[in-house]
Parts: C-alpha cells; structure tokens; sequence
C-alpha cells in the first residue's frame, strides 16, 4: 500500500510539472469559468473513486450535463487559440494535472478529504445548474488551474503591440 501511494505522489508530480501552466496567455472570465468547472469536476471525480461517493458523482454528472459540457466545449476552444494545434494534447496535460493535484489532496489527508467532498457533494447537488460556476469559484480549490485573468489593462497593451513593419521591395 505504501509503495503504491509512493508511486501515485511520483507520478502526479512528474505529471504536475510536466504540464506547466495552464495556459499561456490570460483567459477570459467565461474561459476561468470553464477551467474552475473542471477544477470541481475533477474534485469530485477524485472523491468518487478516494471516497466511494460514485453515486453522487452520477447525481452530479447527469444533473450538470449541459453545464459540463458547454465548459468543457469553452476550454477546448481556450486552448486550441492558446496553443494552437497542441492544444488538445495541452489540454490532456491540464487535466491530468488537475485529478493528480486533487488525488494528492486526498491521499494528504483522507481523514478530512472524504468528509469535506460529501459536505461539498451536498452543496452541489443543491445548487440550481445556472449557479454552479459560482459555487466551483467559491472553492479552495479553484485558484489550482493557475491561469490568469485578463484586464483591461492587459487587453489594452496586446492591443497596442504593433507588428514590425516590413520594408516593400523595390523593382
């Protein structure tokens, strides 16, 4: 059991900083949004299987179809612009990243981890589909994605970065 613990702390690390950010340039409200679902979902995925809550998880799948998968669509496409075709491999990377972060949450501390994602489970599962992101927000968690949020200071300066300008061919 120790060596197998071992193993699962070894790999989620090298699975940690091999994925890096999240993303390479500032994200949008909607695309935090999007990466702070997939920061619960993750969560919860990690205390269905940790703590035998998969009846939940279900409740919680079927109940946020459509919420996961508009997110899940907003992140994709998040990536896709951020990093073009390695994207989707990107996109994995984060993921995985995300589940080995929550795993080593719970193999930290079980004893607090389970009971903690049932009261999280119950919170969830009683809130209404259009006040979820604000609930996977409110989370301790949910800062994990590391991405930042783009301002209108930052939007402001891509915007003023010219391209050089090229010297026309004479003839």
């Amino acid at each position: 059991m120790r060596n197998h613990r071992t193993s699962i702390v070894a790999l989620a690390t090298v699975a940690s900083l091999l994925a890096g950010p999240a993303m390479a340039r500032c994200v949008d409200n909607s695309e935090r949004q999007a990466m702070n679902m997939r920061v619960l979902q993750s969560e919860l995925m990690v205390a269905a299987l940790t703590c035998g809550q998969q009846g939940e998880f279900n409740a919680f799948a079927r109940k946020f179809e459509g919420e996961l998968v508009t997110h899940g669509k907003m992140l994709r496409s998040a990536f896709q612009r951020a990093y073009g075709g390695q994207g989707e491999p990107r996109l994995n990377a984060f993921v995985t990243r995300l589940a080995n972060e929550a795993s080593q949450r719970s193999i930290a501390d079980r004893a607090v981890f389970c009971p903690r994602a049932a009261e999280l489970f119950n919170v969830v599962l009683n809130t209404p589909p259009a006040a979820l992101p604000a609930v996977a927000e409110q989370q301790s968690f949910s800062s994990t994605h590391d991405a930042t949020e783009c301002t209108a200071e930052v939007t402001r300066e891509a915007s003023s970065v010219k391209a050089p300008a090229t010297k026309a061919k004479s003839r």
